[in-house]
């Protein structure tokens, strides 16, 4: 408990466990209930060393915002959190949840405009040493990173 207060964190205990799978469960809906208020959101899990942690989430804050601006969603609008879920000796899973206020924007573009910001976010989160996945693997959204996590001959296989 001292340790996490000392460093500006707070302890969850053993039940926030059982409430992070709660929280993977009401992610789907709470999508859909942001979507009704011109909110969209997402979260996607990275993973990085003990000493690039800190240094990932500033980094990644700030190339949200940045791109978040630069396609015109309202900074003031903008929510950026970060969930550590799991923990190694060497480093820790890290997830990355994001929402961005759509209202006034020209429809056409919302979904285009976050994958902007999100690939973003995920270019910045390889920049400071994370990982383009922790577990949930590339798939159709990170495959455009492919190319930097796995060696030509992996790629052609």
């Amino acid at each position: 408990m001292n340790l996490s207060k000392k460093f500006g964190g707070m302890a969850g205990g053993p039940e926030n466990g059982l409430r992070g799978y709660l929280l993977t469960f009401l992610i789907a809906y709470s999508r859909d209930l942001g979507n009704s208020y011109e909110v969209a959101g997402e979260s996607f899990e990275t993973s990085c060393s003990w000493p690039n942690v800190t240094t990932l989430c500033s980094r990644v804050t700030k190339r949200i915002y940045d791109e978040a601006a630069k396609v015109g969603f309202v900074k003031e609008k903008v929510w950026i959190s970060f969930r550590v879920t799991q923990l190694y000796e060497i480093g820790a899973a890290v997830y990355v949840y994001f929402c961005l206020t759509y209202q006034g924007m020209d429809d056409k573009n919302i979904v285009h405009n976050y994958e902007i910001v999100e690939d973003a976010a995920r270019d910045e989160v390889m920049l400071a040493g994370g990982s383009i996945s922790h577990h949930h693997g590339i798939g159709k959204s990170r495959k455009g990173f492919i190319d930097r996590t796995l060696p030509r001959m992996a790629i052609d296989w």
